[in-house]
């Protein structure tokens, strides 16, 4: 045969199995099985730890107290006659009447100017105090032999977000009576000079 024959010899002809040849059948749904498996497991693994990591913030998340329990379970401690005397030499006697039990020796009938007095005093005091009271005034209507009449009170709340809070009243009207102005007498006046007395005393409770 000549060279040029040999060049233009026919191409032997090709099966139609010759070209996939190389991809396995039988191997395609195996890839797919795996895959399918391998998604599954993944799967699996993040549902595991969602619910790890939600088990773990309820075991971290504090619980809320039973207040009523602790309450009727709650030992006070005794305090010494020492302690007592330590705590009362700490009381400035002239601090406590000219600041706050003088401001208070007024007429304080219910609308009055002296009403209004003692009650800035009052809201003046607790608000300069360095624990950070909350101070409002509570204000209400109710009947009395005059007829309706207008009273209001101040409170002070110290960590108003805390779950259990520590809540100073004070009521600081005084009563109309005959035979002149009447300044006050006990469970008149006890009350604001307690409650500017123990909000001094805790000026301090917001840095210990």
């Amino acid at each position: 045969m000549s060279k040029g024959g040999r060049r233009f010899r026919a191409a032997a002809p090709v099966s139609p199995g010759s070209l996939t040849g190389r991809c396995d059948p039988v191997g395609r749904p195996r890839a797919r099985v795996l895959l399918c498996g391998l998604c599954v497991v993944l799967a699996v693994a993040g549902m595991l730890g969602v619910y790890l990591s939600i088990d773990t913030l309820d075991s971290v998340r504090p619980h809320p107290a039973d207040w009523t329990r602790d309450k009727l379970s709650h030992l006070p401690s005794r305090v010494s006659a020492s302690q007592v005397r330590r705590l009362v030499s700490r009381v400035d006697l002239s601090r406590l009447w000219e600041t706050h039990l003088r401001p208070l020796l007024v007429e304080r009938l219910p609308g009055s100017p002296g009403s209004s007095a003692v009650r800035q005093h009052l809201l003046s005091s607790l608000r300069s105090l360095s624990a950070g009271w909350t101070v409002e005034v509570d204000s209400f209507s109710s009947l009395t032999p005059r007829g309706r009449v207008s009273f209001s009170n101040v409170l002070a709340v110290l960590d108003p977000e805390a779950p259990r809070r520590l809540l100073l009243a004070c009521h600081y009207d005084s009563k109309k009576l005959p035979g002149g102005p009447f300044l006050g007498a006990k469970g008149c006046v006890d009350s604001p000079v307690g409650v500017l007395r123990w909000g001094g005393g805790l000026r301090g409770v917001d840095c210990h």
